[in-house]
């Protein structure tokens, strides 16, 4: 049995962005940002929408070997009610409504919590739309 072999060379799909280009953009971008974690020790660790859209599901991580006292804060672009989630995205318990700001309670060594923000008189599927 003679052994077969495939002579290969590099073609051009091996950089797609070298043939097809990115064209800049015609204005400016504003970042806008419905959530906004502020926070030292704490990381964001997903963010999604919820299956019913009508909020955000926000997983946050302590990544340290320590209990972090002072978490931080949600600051949020309109009011919303923040809920306390499972991981199936269930209900726990509603930490607040109608608000702007929210203060994390502590977070334990490697703690990931789960939290559902519902934004106040903004629907997500009609913010979508508008884009």
């Amino acid at each position: 049995a003679a052994l077969a072999y495939q002579t290969q060379t590099l073609d051009r799909f091996t950089t797609p962005l070298q043939y097809f280009p990115i064209n800049t953009n015609q204005t400016n971008l504003v970042h806008q940002s419905p959530v906004q974690l502020v926070s030292r020790d704490l990381v964001v660790s997903s963010v999604s929408e919820t299956p019913d859209h009508a909020g955000y599901l926000v997983r946050v991580y302590n990544p340290t070997d320590a209990t972090v006292a002072t978490a931080g804060d949600f600051i949020l672009e309109v009011a919303a009610s923040i809920r306390q989630l499972n991981l199936n995205h269930e209900t726990k318990q509603t930490l607040a409504t109608d608000v702007t700001t929210f203060k994390l309670p502590a977070f334990k060594p490697g703690e990931i919590r789960t939290y559902g923000i519902y934004p106040r008189h903004i629907s997500l599927a009609s913010k979508k739309e508008s884009l």
